[in-house]
């Protein structure tokens, strides 16, 4: 089984309807798992501020932070 990662950033957004972004390249087959992190040098929960990865597909990932201002990084892995 051959994995691969793509990754990437975008500007997350609040509420019920994040939108979706396109990886670099689509997977072939599927996306196991996206994990993010927020640009602004670490904050975090414990600043009332979350980002995360909230769907995603072979194709795009949708991208979720409570500010919606500030740019979140992700990593995608798949085949």
């Amino acid at each position: 089984m051959v994995q691969s990662k793509q990754w990437g950033s975008a500007n997350g957004a609040d509420g019920p309807n994040p939108p979706w972004y396109n990886f670099p390249i689509s997977f072939p087959d599927i996306c196991y798992q996206v994990v993010t992190n927020r640009q602004d040098n670490g904050w975090g929960a414990k600043d009332g501020n979350s980002a995360g990865a909230c769907d995603w597909n072979k194709t795009q990932v949708r991208i979720y932070s409570n500010d919606g201002a500030v740019p979140v990084n992700y990593i995608a892995i798949g085949k």
